[in-house]
């Protein structure tokens, strides 16, 4: 690549290889470099950025493509936590129709557990119609 890596000085701004051309006496490597970088686009020296490094990496597109490339007929691929979607709102409707059913009636559904058991607050307290002879 015609990048040319130059010591770098302590002024903030990498020295420019092409400022050191003399354009009336160029050698023939300067004159492939300033065709190359014609051609490819990139810079000599400075701080700008050329396109090397990114032309060198593999293309990776199509396989990043392929993870967010979704069939529209089997949505359930993309997306495996919504399957039986449709199954589970039944079931929350069901759930809703049964509560709203139960809050209807204004009772406990089911039988009392424990029927008459006999706590001993129940022993000390004593009802309204209670009548203690002494």
């Amino acid at each position: 690549m015609p990048y040319l890596k130059l010591p770098t000085f302590k002024l903030g701004i990498n020295p420019s290889a092409r400022s050191k051309f003399d354009p009336k006496n160029l050698t023939g490597t300067q004159k492939i470099q300033l065709a190359s970088c014609r051609i490819f686009g990139s810079t000599i020296g400075g701080n700008l950025r050329s396109g090397g490094k990114e032309l060198k990496k593999r293309d990776v597109s199509h396989k990043i493509l392929d993870e967010f490339n979704i069939k529209s007929y089997d949505i359930f691929e993309g997306f495996p936590w919504i399957q039986n979607q449709e199954r589970k709102e039944w079931l929350k409707e069901q759930m809703e129709e049964r509560k709203m059913r139960i809050l209807m009636r204004g009772i406990k559904i089911g039988k009392k557990k424990g029927g008459g058991k006999v706590t001993l607050m129940d022993v000390l307290e004593t009802k309204k119609n209670d009548s203690f002879d002494f």
